[in-house]
């Protein structure tokens, strides 16, 4: 009798899971059967999207002065509405949202960072993941290492003060179609790995209007291998 009832309950599970993949592969289609990636994805097109900045700091990798350089590894989730990608759930199985890696196929603002050391820097998006809501919430996370430039100054040392910066900055759109916010006033830094050479005492974000529309944070840290020479880190996110 146990037996019995084990199969039929897995029976069950399999044929629940094969009912909610056949669903989100019905919705999957539905949704992007008539949907263009290059398209801004609002129904008033006169209406900016607020795309969400949240910077996580993992680690310092290097400030390079012979490069004037710095080099750190991140965390970058970004966040925004995507008004043509709204279902309602009770149409689909209670599907409330699914994760999918990015291949181009959804609408992404073009952010870059604006002083990479090489060339106008991609996000990493290559490797990123995006979760959908069914209320039109587009997450994309990605992990990416940035190098940018940064001007290196040790006439003062073991007193010099490094003021290094990450900005991140629209590409084309216009202050109408685009607005960036980051998500709080400081660097996200509970995952953040010490190293034997920097130590970071402080950080804020704020937000700032110039050429671009930029997020700025700071962050102090101080060179341990000197004891006594502070540097400090402005990230611009």
């Amino acid at each position: 009798m146990i037996l019995i009832f084990m199969i039929y309950f897995c029976v069950l599970q399999v044929s629940a899971r094969e009912n909610h993949e056949h669903s989100l592969t019905a919705l999957r289609k539905q949704l992007f059967e008539n949907y263009y990636a290059d398209v801004r994805p609002v129904l008033n097109h006169s209406q900016p999207i607020i795309v969400t900045i949240n910077l996580t700091l993992l680690k310092i990798q290097q400030v390079d002065e012979k490069r004037q350089s710095l080099r750190t590894t991140v965390n970058l989730l970004l966040s925004w509405n995507d008004e043509l990608l709204i279902w309602n759930k009770s149409e689909h199985e209670g599907i409330s949202n699914f994760v999918f890696p990015y291949n181009r196929n959804v609408w992404i603002p073009d952010i870059m960072v604006s002083n990479a050391l090489d060339k106008p820097a991609e996000l990493g998006l290559k490797e990123a993941f995006i979760s959908l809501t069914h209320a039109g919430e587009v997450v994309v996370w990605t992990q990416v290492n940035f190098d940018t430039s940064c001007e290196i100054r040790t006439k003062k040392y073991p007193f010099d003060e490094q003021h290094c910066e990450i900005l991140f900055t629209k590409f084309m759109n216009e202050d109408d179609k685009l607005e960036l916010k980051a998500t709080d006033n400081k660097t996200n830094l509970e995952m953040y790995i010490e190293t034997a050479e920097w130590q970071i005492i402080d950080n804020y974000v704020r937000y700032e209007i110039d050429v671009y529309d930029t997020n700025i944070g700071r962050i102090l840290v101080r060179d341990i291998k000197s004891g006594v020479s502070k540097s400090e880190i402005t990230v611009l996110i």
